[in-house]
């Protein structure tokens, strides 16, 4: 099932609340694509608040498993509602309790004379390795082209954990909001690459800074990912990356802290 079609098969209230199933073609492992679980989740932080505030930081905890083919619980609440920043969070739930926290930050824009934007680099153009769904990857890369232009596919026991990928959705649907947030967490953990063989890997924690680049309709095709493995040890995983618009500007920081067994 196409990305945008999950997202209208959540069935939404007026209040913050939803519920959806997740399709099994959106599984990593033994639970759903941590993209897609944000996505759903800011849906209903939507529905409080509406799309006039700009989303600023999305921070993500991926607490237990998010199965697929049964009904699971959305629901947000408002933490604080200011002036100039409203600060909310959102659940994705099931009998078993909390699957997934999420915490939204939206904030109006301010005149500020402190002004940086990123420079993106030039990479040489080679001939990039490009990473598909089977039987050493997730069921959900199905819906989303990865090419490596620098560095190393995954299990490849490379010396060096930095990458550039370039990202796009396999959607028709037009790119929203929802779609940016799904493609910053589609490449794998950066570590990967200096393993020889595949392993047990999740995520626990990501958050995602808005760099207010405007980004509804903006093509599908064309993203770029630049990432670095910052720190490892103790079987935990810290890493950073930069992703680029179609354009070349910069459009979010992601930060992800993850484990990998090996």
């Amino acid at each position: 099932m196409e990305f945008s079609s999950v997202l209208r098969s959540q069935t939404l209230g007026d209040s913050g609340k939803g519920v959806v199933v997740i399709p099994s073609d959106w599984m990593q492992g033994r639970s759903a694509f941590g993209g897609l679980q944000a996505a759903l989740l800011l849906r209903v932080m939507r529905q409080l608040i509406g799309n006039a505030w700009p989303l600023r930081v999305l921070q993500v905890n991926f607490i237990a498993p998010v199965p697929s083919g049964i009904p699971l619980d959305c629901a947000a609440h408002i933490l604080r509602h200011g002036r100039n920043v409203v600060q909310i969070e959102a659940r994705l739930s099931s009998e078993s309790g909390t699957l997934c926290l999420a915490f939204g930050v939206f904030g109006v824009s301010r005149s500020s004379s402190v002004v940086l934007r990123p420079t993106q680099r030039v990479v040489q153009k080679g001939r990039p390795g490009e990473m598909r769904a089977g039987s050493e990857t997730a069921e959900f890369l199905q819906h989303f082209s990865l090419r490596w232009l620098e560095g190393a596919l995954p299990f490849s026991g490379a010396d060096c954990a930095e990458s550039v990928i370039m990202l796009a959705h396999r959607d028709s649907a037009s790119t929203t909001e929802a779609h940016v947030v799904a493609l910053a967490d589609a490449a794998p953990l950066a570590a990967l690459s200096l393993l020889k063989e595949s392993a047990a890997r999740s995520s626990l924690t990501w958050t995602l800074e808005f760099l207010g680049v405007p980004i509804d309709r903006l093509p599908r095709d064309g993203w770029r990912m630049d990432s670095a493995l910052v720190a490892a040890s103790d079987g935990y995983t810290q890493q950073s990356a930069l992703l680029w618009s179609p354009e070349g500007r910069a459009v979010a920081l992601s930060r992800q802290t993850g484990v990998v067994f090996a």
